[in-house]
């Protein structure tokens, strides 16, 4: 199991490319404030960064998504309802900047529509890893919700890939962050290959 921190090589590594350092730097601060521990299996670590991987994570926050992005040892395709994706300005240039920063792609997915769902899946057959929270929306007390029958039916047609487990916890007690929470700011655990 690997417990996510910067090496001191990855440091020097990054110093050529002025992203890639940024990059650390901005997922370094954002886990400090947001109080986030992070855990990937090394098996994990190896199938993402290999791609045609598909992370499968449960939903119970609004940090859910970047947590996991920031978190992971390679760029990520995240599927994003339109609302946020799209709809709102705030949100919508947050993704852009985390995509300037080479975090990974945001794919738009919009509930009435098939588009979003056969785009992850393209992408998955080009060889990108690609997150999914199958419930399709935050849990509303933080216990898992049923699965949407586009994420089952992505699941099930993609063959040939490998999938991840992901686990949040912690995040669904946000008062600011989650649908039902009663702590201000609570401290977060993300196990990746869990």
């Amino acid at each position: 199991m690997v417990v996510l921190r910067s090496s001191r090589k990855q440091a020097c590594e990054s110093m050529g490319n002025p992203k890639a350092l940024l990059r650390k730097i901005v997922s370094w601060i954002l886990l400090r404030i947001f109080r986030t521990r992070v855990t990937i299996k090394e098996e994990s670590a190896r199938l993402i960064r290999h791609g045609r991987t598909l992370i499968v994570a449960n939903h119970v926050s609004f940090l859910d998504g970047l947590l996991i992005v920031i978190a992971s040892p390679a760029p990520l395709v995240v599927a994003v309802d339109t609302d946020y994706s799209v709809r709102n300005s705030w949100t919508a240039a947050g993704m852009r900047f985390l995509s300037w920063l080479g975090y990974g792609l945001v794919v738009p997915l919009d509930q009435t529509s098939p588009f979003g769902i056969r785009r992850l899946k393209r992408k998955l057959e080009e060889g990108f890893s690609v997150l999914l929270f199958p419930e399709g929306k935050i849990s509303p007390d933080g216990n898992e919700q049923p699965y949407m029958s586009g994420m089952k039916w992505l699941i099930s047609s993609s063959s040939g890939i490998n999938i991840v487990w992901a686990r949040i916890t912690g995040a669904e007690k946000s008062r600011l962050f989650a649908k039902s929470g009663k702590q201000l700011w609570p401290k977060i655990t993300v196990n990746i290959g869990s």
